[in-house]
């Protein structure tokens, strides 16, 4: 793409389609295939050269790629592409005549042709089994040969299984009308892109974010492809040289509900702005280890996203204007202008935005009319339709499709002695020549959509503005009988065409590509090796230990990376000033929600799809965080691997509350949530979870972290080391018993994080106030717990363990949990066995009028006689219902 000095032809008939380029004239990643010789003649081991009784099969001598001019070279549609500066669109001029080959001159001279004689034998990079070894698959077509009949047979058969999908939600209720409705019209509007995209020019190393309306398509592309794979291995193993079974799919894109998982073959929804932040991550990465990125970043969206401001943020970046690998398909269509163009904020029009991104240096090309259109435009009277449809905006060209008669041909002639000339052409139509032409967009152009993606730059980023109709046609609508074999098997069968069928299983073999050799990350110490001040936060910790973390794991610092938003960027002052700091250690700081969770993203695939063992650190306030964990979670589910530390920024609790929900609801298996409340906690939580990084067996970490000042010495860290390695394994297990209180015990309270000292000093008041022991328990990971909890009710895999270390059944006794945050988030422990449970929380304070003037003034999550108080209260509530 870019880089392609002769095209190939949709012209080439079945006879000379061994005479068809078999390479396509760029640099393949990966293992070196055979030589592929320039003449037909020549050969190569195990390669044989066709056959002379093939009809038609002229032998082409050799034709230098540097004939062609490089300038402008031949597209594969058979048509010359140029620019008109006033509309700034891609339009197609009369084709270019074609010189004869050699062969074919001396045949229409009377001359004899040479034909080499031959056994027939597969096009190259087919696969196909040669003398016992697998030739290599070459990304394209088969044979390098255009198929535009497969192609199309592809699109329709994609059409009618993501309309499948669709209707089978509609009618289980999973999606409204309405919805169903403006997903069938996404699906018509990219079908044709999609197409393309997957079957034509993609390749295994890049990646896709598609817009959500086109999810179905985008599930129907992997169902085809699946499919086609596993008719070439109906035993369904894993090719030879594939990847192992336990391989963490990535990239994934979110399958409906009502559908089966799909197949990983580079999708995904991280929208525009993350393709450019995550390019930049690849690239960073890659310079780290002094390995090239391969793979380009695509992103096939509506035009109406383009009014979200973050995307022109990344847009007018400086760093984005040497991004060749980043490519944009925006589809244009009448509903996306209007909703992107009017309003406060509206971007304008298609020509305005392609100035915008002119400016910012990205390379723009359009297709706006097909072939059928264009060659209209040929006619006498067709130039002054041109400059008339020109004028329309794409909401009125859209509007002129569902009109008829007299009035369609009066709205398309428009004012002016012009309309006399379009009139005239018009009069030589019918209304359904009409309406069928408009309807060639070039959007829907296969070969003209081709032709846009061979043009496009390989050293500087690249929109193409693809002009498509949402518009549904009658075959886009509910089919009762695709749906109804939806839910019983496969429903991307492809119809009874030969091309259509090799064309997939050729790219299912080559997008499922082996994945690259994992590179063993660093070891990561289990224990700080230090001892920190009496008195510090988990925040300043936090710091610190990254700062110290070049000396206590030289070759793991040197694989680590931080990122940050604008309200945490000084907490990583310490490790931004360590001494000796390798330059690019940060990646970028300053960053916006979406930006950070793009770069995050991207840097946590580093270690799959790039082989580079990064331990990628974020750092996030927690207004960001509250945007960022969605995204985060659904990355972790594939194959992204990151701490995810969430600053204090000094928000009031009430206020972080309603920003993020502290990490609750993280998926098993994917994240694990830490809320250490002590320095040491904070140490082994932070290692741990860079330890589980760049792993196939690891796992994401999120740790929250603190600002409050804590005193060290109330954590009773044990002095002997079996006792240190028990509390390290509670800490990362989800918490300990700080006080065991004894089987006499009168009451437990429970505390997370900073509001321990406030937890311990009352329980050293009820202590001496009841003359009875009070237990302590401090929990450092509240969602390992409710999993716990789970698991014992045989709702969730795991064990059970924890329960019975934090809560023993002997030990039963009313609770009083305490969090700096929603005091609901423990409320679930009531149900461990049925003890009586108060909560608090600093998201919840009691009324003012409990609250005296010297606790407002401690400014405190919760007051220790918030929590006496209520531990008294909940104690003669128990004494009374006994």
């Amino acid at each position: 793409m870019g880089r392609r000095p002769v095209m190939r032809r949709p012209d080439i008939r079945p006879a000379d389609a061994l005479w068809g380029h078999a390479g396509r004239g760029e640099l393949t990643m990966g293992p070196a295939g055979p030589d592929i010789p320039e003449t037909p003649g020549a050969t190569t081991p195990g390669s044989t050269t066709p056959d002379a009784t093939t009809p038609d099969a002229t032998a082409r001598p050799d034709r230098e790629d540097s004939a062609v001019s490089l300038s402008r070279p031949p597209l594969r549609s058979g048509s010359d592409i140029h620019r008109d500066r006033d509309e700034d669109s891609m339009v197609t001029s009369p084709g270019a005549v074609r010189s004869p080959w050699p062969a074919e001159a001396e045949a229409e001279a009377g001359l004899p042709a040479v034909v080499a004689a031959a056994a027939p034998a597969a096009p190259h990079g087919s696969g196909v089994i040669v003398g016992g070894v697998p030739e290599p698959v070459t990304p394209g077509p088969p044979g390098g040969v255009l198929d535009l009949a497969a192609l199309a047979a592809v699109e329709s058969r994609l059409r009618a299984a993501a309309t499948a999908a669709i209707e089978v939600g509609a009618r289980g209720g999973r999606r409204s009308p309405a919805a169903a409705r403006g997903e069938r019209a996404g699906v018509a509007a990219a079908s044709s892109i999609a197409t393309v995209l997957w079957f034509d020019s993609l390749r295994a190393e890049d990646r896709v974010s598609v817009t959500p309306r086109a999810g179905a398509l985008v599930h129907a592309v992997h169902q085809v492809l699946e499919d086609a794979r596993v008719a070439d291995d109906p035993v369904g193993e894993p090719a030879a040289g594939g990847p192992p079974t336990n391989w963490p799919r990535p990239d994934t894109a979110p399958p409906p509900a009502d559908a089966r998982p799909l197949r990983v073959l580079g999708a995904g929804s991280v929208g525009p702005s993350g393709t450019v932040w995550a390019a930049l991550a690849r690239r960073y990465a890659g310079e780290r280890f002094d390995r090239t990125p391969r793979g380009r970043q695509i992103c096939l969206i509506d035009y109406a996203e383009l009014r979200d401001p973050a995307v022109w943020e990344t847009i007018a970046d400086e760093r984005a204007t040497h991004l060749g690998e980043l490519l944009w398909v925006v589809m244009v269509t009448g509903s996306g202008v209007s909703a992107a163009a009017g309003g406060p904020g509206g971007i304008g029009g298609p020509a305005r935005a392609s100035r915008l991104f002119e400016a910012a240096g990205w390379q723009v090309l359009t297709v706006r009319y097909g072939r059928r259109l264009e060659a209209l435009f040929r006619a006498p009277g067709g130039h002054a339709l041109r400059s008339r449809l020109d004028l329309l905006t794409p909401a009125e060209f859209q509007d002129l499709l569902h009109t008829r008669g007299t009035d369609l041909r009066r709205r398309l002639a428009g004012p002016g002695t012009t309309g006399a000339g379009v009139s005239r052409l018009l009069d030589t139509l019918t209304d359904e020549q009409i309406l069928a032409c408009l309807g060639d967009l070039g959007g829907h152009d296969i070969a003209l959509l081709i032709d846009a993606f061979d043009e496009v730059a390989a050293d500087r980023p690249t929109v193409l503005f693809a002009y498509t109709s949402d518009r549904l046609a009658p075959a886009d609508g509910a089919d009762p009988t695709a749906a109804a074999s939806h839910g019983g098997g496969s429903i991307a069968v492809l119809p009874p065409i030969e091309g259509a069928r090799r064309l997939t299983s050729h790219v299912a073999r080559y997008l499922d590509h082996v994945p690259v050799p994992l590179r063993t990350p660093a070891q990561v110490p289990a224990h700080a090796g230090r001892r920190f001040p009496e008195w510090i936060s988990t925040q300043e910790a936090f710091g610190d230990l990254l700062r110290d973390l070049p000396r206590l794991a030289p070759q793991a610092a040197a694989a680590v990376v931080t990122i940050s938003t604008r309200a945490a960027d000084p907490v990583l002052a310490g490790w931004l000033a360590a001494a000796k700091a390798p330059a690019g250690r940060h990646v970028a700081g300053g960053l916006s929600a979406t930006a950070f969770g793009g770069v995050l993203g991207s840097l946590g695939v580093a270690w799959s799809r790039q082989g580079l063992p990064l331990l990628p650190i974020g750092v996030a306030d927690e207004v960001s965080a509250g945007r960022v964990l969605p995204g985060w979670f659904a990355a972790g589910s594939g194959d992204a691997r990151s701490v995810l530390a969430v600053a204090d920024t000094g928000l009031d609790p009430v206020t972080r509350a309603l920003a993020w929900n502290g990490g609750d609801g993280a998926p098993a298996g994917i994240a694990t949530t830490w809320v250490p409340a002590f320095a040491h906690d904070l140490a082994w939580c932070l290692l741990a979870g860079l330890g589980r990084l760049a792993r196939l067996d690891g796992a994401s970490s999120l740790i929250q972290l603190s600002a409050r000042p804590v005193d060290q010495r109330l954590a009773e860290l044990p002095v002997d080391a079996d006792g240190w390695r028990r509390r390290r394994a509670l800490v990362l297990a989800g918490g300990y018993r700080l006080h065991e209180g004894g089987p006499g015990a009168a009451i437990t309270l429970v505390g997370v994080g900073p509001v321990m000292p406030e937890v311990l000093r009352a329980a050293a008041e009820l202590r001496a106030g009841l003359g009875h022991e009070v237990s302590v328990v401090c929990l450092t990971s509240p969602g390992a717990v409710f999993g716990a909890l789970q698991a014992r009710r045989g709702l969730a895999d795991g064990s059970d363990a924890l329960l019975a270390e934090l809560f023993p059944a002997n030990r039963r006794c009313p609770m009083v949990t305490v969090v700096d945050g929603d005091p609901r988030t423990l409320s679930f422990l009531a149900g461990v066995h049925g003890d009586p449970i108060s909560t608090l929380g600093s998201a919840a304070p009691p009324p003012a009028a409990a609250v005296t003037a010297a606790a407002r003034a401690e400014a405190v999550p919760v007051t220790v006689d918030v929590i006496v108080g209520t531990a008294l209260d909940l104690l003669d509530e128990a004494a009374a219902a006994g």
